[in-house]
């Protein structure tokens, strides 16, 4: 073997679990005690080897040192990063929740992060983001009828121990709700007293009824806007009383006409 360098040897030791946290001088170290080339010269005799360490230079003995194992920063998640307030499209849906979670990163090498939720405490960067949300615990985000905005952007941040994590959800609130019909023109299809359930005479056609609605995330330079959500599931619909009546008219005669909400559907009645 030649040139500078040549790996000779590797050496391997284990700690003592139960070793105390400590600085422990003197515990690693190694002699050479004999070198001979091919012709037999023995060149190197009882020599200590130098060792490498973050102390810098040609040590003669190796420093171990332990420390306990520690939390030394956290990082917070969330199940899902964007969602809608439903309950703000109707009370009926209750709120809608966000899940979260608050991990602790140790110092110890090769271990799991550690869940720290229930020991976090977290709240909002904004304190005006109450208006989107609100935050309780570090387990879960809540949106209700009570809040009255979206945002691009709400900021929560994690705090223990002096440590601190921050996660941003974004939540899209309903700014307009309209209803359309798939056939705005609904001809008569029974013109005697033979109609059935809510109608006991002149029966017509019946539509398909769709509520859609825009949702709005932000405001200002953070605006975000999507339009035309089908929201027909989520909605309450009301038939119209029976004090309300709706025009018709057509080759079969003229006059008015009850219309109610059947499921999703809009139907009418003389």
């Amino acid at each position: 073997m030649s040139g500078n360098g040549v790996s000779l040897v590797t050496a391997r030791f284990t700690v003592v679990s139960n070793i105390a946290a400590g600085t422990y001088v003197g515990v690693t170290g190694a002699t050479v005690r004999d070198m001979v080339n091919r012709g037999g010269f023995k060149y190197v005799s009882n020599s200590a080897a130098t060792i490498s360490d973050f102390r810098g230079g040609a040590q003669q003995q190796g420093l171990f040192i332990k420390r306990n194992a520690a939390n030394v920063g956290l990082y917070a998640v969330a199940r899902t990063a964007e969602t809608i307030n439903y309950a703000a499209i109707n009370s009926n849906n209750g709120d809608t929740t966000v899940t979260m979670e608050v991990y602790a990163v140790t110092s110890q090498f090769g271990s799991s992060d550690t869940t720290v939720t229930s020991s976090a405490s977290c709240s909002l960067a904004v304190p005006t983001d109450s208006e989107v949300l609100t935050v309780s615990s570090c387990s879960t985000a809540k949106l209700s009828s009570s809040h009255v905005r979206g945002s691009a952007g709400v900021n929560v941040i994690a705090t223990l121990n002096g440590q601190q994590a921050s996660l941003t959800l974004r939540v899209w609130f309903p700014s307009a709700i309209s209803v359309t019909v798939d056939d705005s023109d609904l001809g008569v299809l029974v013109t005697s007293n033979s109609g059935s359930g809510q109608c006991s005479s002149n029966l017509f056609q019946s539509s398909q009824v769709w509520a859609l609605c825009d949702l709005s995330a932000g405001s200002g330079g953070g605006f975000l806007q999507v339009s035309g959500v089908d929201v027909t599931s989520l909605v309450q619909w009301f038939s119209i009383s029976s004090g309300g009546s709706v025009s018709i008219s057509g080759g079969l005669g003229s006059g008015s006409s009850r219309a109610f909400v059947q499921g999703t559907h809009l139907e009418m009645c003389g």
